[in-house]
């Protein structure tokens, strides 16, 4: 992926920067607040990152919009609020919300990893993903991952192994829970048809009478766990009625947009300018012109694919609601067997050839889920012992770059965080993070860029920050980095004299306004190619 363009403001102001490389771009400013973080912050926004803007910034107030190269297609997004659209050649797709988005780019741009979150298989969510290649300048946490609240620095680490094909989801039908689960009912299945053999070999005639006691107990038992099952269908459902809901909604929506009725469930046709023949069609956070024809067969053609969205979304949650339900059927055929036992010994009793047979079977279910128990454990040890090497290498590869850029520096990372409570900082802090960004990527080989918003804060000296400039160059890849200089250092041009290096400076820019008109007659012509409607604003 190359960040080729990335601007953001309405049909008042705007800023576009379109000057970066496949290389290293380093954005500066002799003076804090001109316009460096919204930048990088807008631009990773508008492709579904959960943003740190400025305090003071409204960004209710603005488009962002990102274009992007990934193998050799370019992609552009288009975002306000929560509202994205993604515009590329033969796409052109309106997302409601950032899970939909995640789909999309699950599906068209680039995998994403699945990691086990609550006990569920669940594609990480996008914000998540984005810390592989992009440090921003607030908030930062060496002992957690940023922003952190549904997902935490074991998420991160899961997802790590994951892309190495060492994922947490279960590698066999059943998980290790559950086959001894099912070896607990096996053995329980063996033990009434053994006192069966006993009572057909001694006297038949009392089998009727044996194994009689109440069920209460057994039931109380298992009551907490058919009660949690019971809750996680219903949320299940719940959450499928919903989706269910929003597609009923969705393709009403397509009947109306085809035939442009004045109203809709899920957004609504208003005249624009009135008694004119300009219709808008008013959705979430965006408007767009559907009397043209050309806008019109785009929000069409989105509407239609958001559709199929949520039926991949519907299958999940059937997919998951039956999977429940199946626990559910494994719980309730454990409760009282022996009421079963009774009336198998009411009816005749079999002969013991057959009881024999039976037993025979029950105990070759039995070896086999011990026989998957073992397998499941050599492979759990082989995943370990990938995970332990990988983290070898990266922890290794980290560490020599630590020494690279500082020689005479005392830190041994063993972990890709710092302990719980304790956080790197000053010069530190800003070589933890070049360490273990260039680490990860010299691992994975991945195809994103390297982003640092504020790269070298903390006093970072000259000569240490000279190094991590060679080593970005080395990478060969796109690298956006920002940086404040001190009077000296600009008045020198610290950057501009560096061979390869793509330096942008905003120092012209006005403090905190780094939007102006002169952009906005450019920006007015990308909301126009999305189709988006001037009376949005």
């Amino acid at each position: 992926m190359k960040i080729k363009v990335a601007a953001f403001g309405n049909y008042n102001e705007a800023f576009i920067e379109d000057r970066f490389i496949d290389g290293v771009n380093i954005i500066y400013s002799n003076d804090n607040n001109k316009g460096k973080t919204l930048v990088i912050q807008g631009l990773l926004f508008a492709l579904g990152n959960t943003p740190i803007f400025p305090s003071g910034f409204d960004k209710r107030k603005y488009f962002f919009y990102t274009k992007i190269e990934v193998g050799k297609v370019e992609y552009e997004f288009l975002r306000k609020n929560r509202t994205i659209i993604v515009k590329s050649e033969g796409i052109w797709q309106k997302f409601d919300s950032i899970s939909e988005l995640k789909y999309f780019i699950n599906k068209h741009l680039f995998s994403l990893p699945t990691i086990k979150k609550n006990n569920e298989n669940k594609i990480v969510d996008i914000d998540l993903y984005y810390q592989l290649f992009f440090v921003g300048q607030d908030k930062r946490n060496t002992s957690n991952i940023q922003n952190a609240g549904q997902y935490n620095k074991a998420d991160f680490g899961n997802m790590l192994r994951s892309m190495i094909g060492s994922k947490e989801a279960p590698l066999f039908e059943l998980n290790e829970e559950q086959i001894k689960k099912k070896i607990k009912e096996k053995e329980g299945e063996k033990r009434p048809l053994s006192r069966k053999l006993q009572l057909v070999k001694k006297n038949p005639e009392i089998a009727s009478q044996a194994l009689k006691y109440s069920d209460r107990e057994d039931v109380a038992k298992h009551r907490k766990s058919i009660n949690e099952i019971n809750g996680r269908i219903s949320n299940y459902k719940r959450k499928r009625s919903r989706e269910i809901n929003r597609r009923t909604k969705l393709e009403h929506l397509l009947l109306e947009l085809n035939s442009l009725n004045q109203t809709i469930d899920m957004g609504k046709i208003v005249c624009a300018s009135c008694g004119a023949d300009k219709i808008i069609y008013s959705n979430g956070d965006l408007s767009f012109e559907v009397s043209n024809s050309h806008v019109r067969n785009r929000v069409v053609s989105s509407i239609r694919e958001q559709i199929s969205l949520k039926g991949d979304v519907i299958n999940e949650l059937t997919g998951q609601i039956n999977n429940e339900q199946d626990q559910l059927t494994s719980e309730m055929s454990q409760i009282s067997p022996e009421v079963q036992d009774v009336l198998i010994f009411s009816q005749e009793i079999a002969t013991e050839e057959h009881y024999s047979s039976e037993l025979l079977k029950i105990q070759s279910d039995i070896e086999s889920l011990k026989a998957e128990l073992v397998e499941m454990a050599n492979e759990n040890a082989v995943s370990e012992q990938r995970n332990k090497e990988m983290m070898e290498v990266i922890l290794g590869s980290m560490n020599g770059f630590y020494h690279d850029i500082d020689p005479d520096g005392i830190q041994i990372f063993n972990s890709l965080f710092s302990k719980q409570g304790e956080n790197y900082s000053g010069s530190e802090e800003q070589e933890f993070y070049f360490c273990k960004q260039i680490a990860l990527n010299n691992y994975f080989n991945h195809e994103f860029p390297i982003i640092m918003d504020s790269y070298r804060s903390g006093e970072l000296s000259s000569h240490k920050e000279q190094r991590m400039i060679e080593l970005y160059e080395s990478l060969k890849k796109q690298v956006v980095l920002t940086s404040t200089l001190k009077i000296e250092e600009y008045d020198v041009l610290k950057y501009d004299g560096l061979d390869g290096i793509n330096a942008i400076d905003y120092s012209d820019h006005r403090n905190s306004h780094v939007l102006q008109s002169l952009y906005v007659d450019r920006f007015k012509t990308i909301l126009n190619e999305f189709g988006i409607a001037e009376s949005e604003i």
